[in-house]
């Protein structure tokens, strides 16, 4: 029993044997039907793939190209086998990095993905939309990825073009110089351009949304109309409207409506279009009143104003024609140009022909002087001119102004005499000009001697100090024991340094300004604390005259007294024998103005000119550089000096500063 089977066990080996078999036929048969089901599948996908109208593409994971169908093939230029194994960059140049990271993307993910894409193929540029599939193996891993494009280049075309238009309309609809307005069926307003806006005084368009439409409308019986046109006939004809502004002035416009309605005949929206023309309507009363200003100033002036055809006759002469020729107009009128040829000059005659032919042919505007002769048979010059040809009834007209030049022809005559004696008047200028060279160079010598005066100033001031300085001392080791003559002398020491301090002070003032200290300076306080300090003589009255609330000035305030200082030192100067000394300040414009004025013995005028000149003086004392200073260190400040005098009566210097700001 143990190394033998026994029938039994043989017979059921048996039979489990011819189960196995069965089965593994069974098996096998099965086997063979799937894979005959498989490859029928695969020719019905291979079928399917190679005919299908849109291009379906196979990548594997690493971007190189598995599978290409027939159309795919063809829209890259060539067969199947030409592309396979390609990667995407070769495939696609300008894109292979994008498509090779959707690739990656798809099948990292697993998830299908749609994307749009505008290619280059050798046909051209196309756009198509694309489905990635990823196709997974075993264990359900994910070895390529399935493409399946669609040519979209149509709907992205008609996208563009919808895009294109509505861009179109919105740029017509922004930019139009005529204001559109969309209502709803009810009369609300949907929308308006800017143009409606600025046509009605609002600000943005926004402002008019919603607002009830036919309440813009300033005349009842224009909105009635409106309204039963479009209840009529679905549209306006174009009518001169007049609308309420949002100021609620009255603007006029040339408008029309029409309503837009769906397929099912609903309202959409009325659309009306506006145009302004309130200046049209103005320019048209301007016109009016143009024509009349023309029918007067033709009536009044003193020129002839006419008319002619190109044929040459006389349709029109204005009245006055007859104060300068003495003929009527209707005399002036007969023959045409024919006439004005008889009534010239005879040597001018052939002039005017030459200047009068082309315009009688072609248009052309002439402008010409002639002589003519007059009614009483006196000779006129006159001078005409025309403008160019125009069209009206079709009839060619061209209109002309006739002057009567006489006087100024022999103005000019005289002229032409006056110019013969031109080189005797060349001669007087040659030696106006030496004159004024010789002027030149006197400043010049001025400046130099200026300049040079400075530096010799620098050096003087030190033994004048200690010439000061000694006299300050014999005074005071002297003391009480000194003589009166010696006291006096020192005295007068002292005060003759201080002369020559002041002149030196002034030397080099004028040589090289100093520096300043520009601040907002109170020019009435200046004043006031001028008159404080004047130590004006007994028999010399002092008035003063501040305007309330003077604007303040940009100035060194320590100038400024050196300025007003030396105007009043001259004036007191000016009345040995006592008089009235007059400081008044007011505003003119942007200028501060300051008057200094005296009632002294005045300033001859041929020295008026000459006063503000370094160096010139009248006075037996003195170096003439006062007023020289006085004017630059007003310039400096941006103003003006100026001076006004008579013998005998007095001098008025006036000083104008620019107030702050200005």
């Amino acid at each position: 029993m143990s190394g033998k089977m026994t029938k039994e066990q043989l017979m059921k080996e048996l039979d489990s044997l011819r189960r196995r078999i069965t089965e593994m036929e069974a098996l096998e048969a099965e086997r063979r039907q799937v894979e005959r089901m498989l490859a029928e599948s695969e020719e019905k996908y291979r079928l399917l793939f190679d005919n299908y109208g849109d291009p379906i593409t196979v990548y594997g994971i690493d971007g190189r190209l598995l599978l290409i169908n027939a159309i795919g093939a063809k829209n890259f230029g060539g067969r199947p086998e030409d592309f396979v194994g390609k990667s995407c960059a070769e495939l696609f140049p300008e894109q292979g990095s994008t498509y090779l990271e959707r690739l990656r993307t798809v099948a990292l993910s697993g998830l299908a993905a749609d994307f749009e894409d505008r290619v280059k193929l050798p046909s051209g540029e196309r756009w198509f939309g694309s489905s990635m599939q990823p196709i997974r193996g075993e264990k359900s891993n994910v070895h390529a990825v399935q493409i399946i494009s669609h040519d979209i280049t149509e709907r992205k075309q008609a996208e563009e073009a919808l895009r294109q238009s509505e861009e179109r309309f919105r740029m017509l609809f922004e930019s139009t110089r005529e204001g559109i307005v969309l209502s709803g069926s009810d009369g609300r307003i949907l929308s308006v351009n800017p143009a409606a806006a600025a046509i009605l005084g609002y600000n943005s368009p926004q402002e008019l949304v919603d607002k009830f439409g036919p309440e813009l409308y300033a005349n009842l019986e224009q909105r009635k109309t409106v309204s039963r046109q479009l209840r009529e006939k679905g549209h306006t004809e174009d009518m001169e409207l007049a609308l309420k502004r949002k100021d609620c002035t009255l603007v006029y416009v040339l408008g029309s409506s029409i309503i837009r309605k769906d397929s099912e005949g609903k309202v959409l929206r009325v659309e009306t279009v506006w145009v302004d023309i309130t200046e049209r309507k103005r320019a048209e009363k301007a016109l009016q009143e143009s024509e009349e200003k023309y029918r007067s100033l033709v009536t009044n002036i003193p020129d002839a104003v006419w008319t002619a055809t190109s044929q040459g006759d006389l349709v029109f002469m204005s009245p006055n024609v007859e104060a300068i020729t003495g003929y009527t107009p209707e005399e002036m009128c007969q023959g045409g140009y024919q006439m004005l040829f008889e009534r010239t000059y005879p040597d001018d005659v052939k002039m005017m022909m030459e200047r009068i032919g082309p315009q009688v042919e072609k248009g052309m505007p002439f402008d010409v002087e002639y002589r003519f002769r007059r009614k009483d048979g006196g000779w006129i010059w006159l001078h005409t001119r025309t403008t160019a040809g125009y069209e009206k009834d079709g009839t060619t007209y061209t209109d002309g102004v006739s002057t009567d030049i006489t006087e100024r022809k022999r103005m000019e005559q005289e002229l032409k005499e006056y110019s013969e004696n031109l080189e005797l008047m060349v001669e007087k200028r040659t030696r106006e000009l030496k004159d004024a060279q010789e002027k030149l160079v006197r400043t010049e010598k001025l400046a130099a001697i200026g300049q040079l005066a400075g530096g010799v100033g620098h050096e003087l001031r030190n033994p004048l100090a200690a010439i000061k300085t000694s006299a300050y001392f014999l005074k005071m080791k002297l003391g009480k024991t000194a003589e009166e003559k010696v006291n006096k002398h020192l005295d007068m020491l002292e005060k003759q340094v201080d002369a020559c301090n002041k002149i030196i002070t002034d030397l080099l003032d004028f040589s090289r300004p100093g520096k300043t200290n520009i601040v907002e300076v109170d020019i009435n306080q200046v004043v006031r604390e001028m008159v404080k300090t004047i130590g004006a003589p007994a028999n010399v009255e002092i008035a003063t005259s501040l305007a309330a609330d003077l604007p303040k000035v940009m100035a060194d305030s320590g100038q400024l007294e050196r300025i007003f200082s030396n105007l009043i030192s001259n004036a007191i100067q000016a009345m040995p024998d006592g008089g009235s000394l007059s400081l008044r300040t007011s505003q003119s414009g942007g200028f501060v103005e300051v008057k200094v004025a005296d009632t002294g013995v005045g300033i001859p005028q041929e020295n008026l000119d000459k006063i503000f000149e370094p160096l010139f003086t009248t006075k037996a004392k003195g170096v003439g550089l006062g007023l020289a200073i006085g004017r630059a260190l007003v310039e400096r400040h941006g103003g003006t000096i100026g001076v006004e005098s008579q013998v005998g009566k007095g001098t008025t210097f006036t000083v104008r500063l620019p107030v702050v700001g200005k």
